[in-house]
């Protein structure tokens, strides 16, 4: 994906499939499913990510990725403030 593109999907399989970077290594599909069995109720999970210019230690944040940042929150704030 482009830089700064934002990732949102609640289907547990898009999830499964998505490829990483972090600094943690245990596989997303494993912290769902731990998640998934310690939260009886939980109806869904959704992933909500943003796709890195760069992984490189000490880089500042992209310009792509800082706007997409603003997007998410500025849409976040209206969906709580209604």
């Amino acid at each position: 994906m482009e830089p700064g593109s934002i990732v949102f999907t609640c289907s547990l399989d898009e999830i499964s499939d998505y490829a990483t970077i972090s600094t943690h290594t245990i596989p997303i599909n494993i912290i769902i499913g731990y998640i998934k069995s310690y939260v009886n109720e939980l109806k869904r999970i959704c992933l909500l990510g943003i796709q890195v210019k760069n992984i490189c230690l000490g880089d500042k944040i992209s310009l792509e990725v800082k706007k997409s940042g603003e997007i998410i929150v500025s849409l976040l704030l209206r969906a709580f403030q209604q």
